[in-house]
């Protein structure tokens, strides 16, 4: 029969007990894409990511594993007061990436309180005085 992938054997032969716990490690322990796990076993991505959908594996959006959190983590660990102050430009350039994701971020977190105060309710005088003798450029270490 072609097109019959023997799971069990693929398994066997890389010392998992099952399908499930070799899709687990690969997939969400070693962070491995869809593609990298059918070119090391020899099977389509396709194939893939049907096994992952059954055995109820939740599957990451395209992009990779950090594509997006790594982004949104260090734009919370920034000064708040800071990113709703500065240009998007400005913040695009210090965190190397588009200024249109700086703004979806600034929409996602409008109106959470920033020290009791709500983003929006923060006039520019409080936003400046807040950040004055602060260094305007934060520096980043991976």
């Amino acid at each position: 029969m072609s097109g019959y992938t023997d799971w069990e054997g693929i398994c066997a032969f890389m010392g998992y007990v099952d399908l499930h716990a070799m899709l687990e490690d690969l997939y969400n322990v070693q962070k491995l894409s869809v593609q990298e796990i059918g070119r090391r076993i020899g099977v389509s991505p396709v194939g893939i990511r049907r096994q992952l959908h059954k055995n109820n594996i939740q599957v990451r959006q395209q992009g990779g594993a950090q594509a997006f959190p790594k982004k949104h983590y260090f734009l919370h660990l920034l000064d708040q007061r800071w990113v709703f102050s500065t240009t998007l430009q400005e913040i695009g350039r210090v965190m190397r990436t588009n200024p249109t994701y700086v703004m979806h971020y600034r929409r996602k977190v409008k109106g959470h309180p920033v020290d009791g105060k709500f983003a929006n309710e923060r006039t520019n005088d409080e936003l400046l005085s807040d950040t004055a003798g602060k260094d305007s450029e934060p520096s980043f270490e991976e």
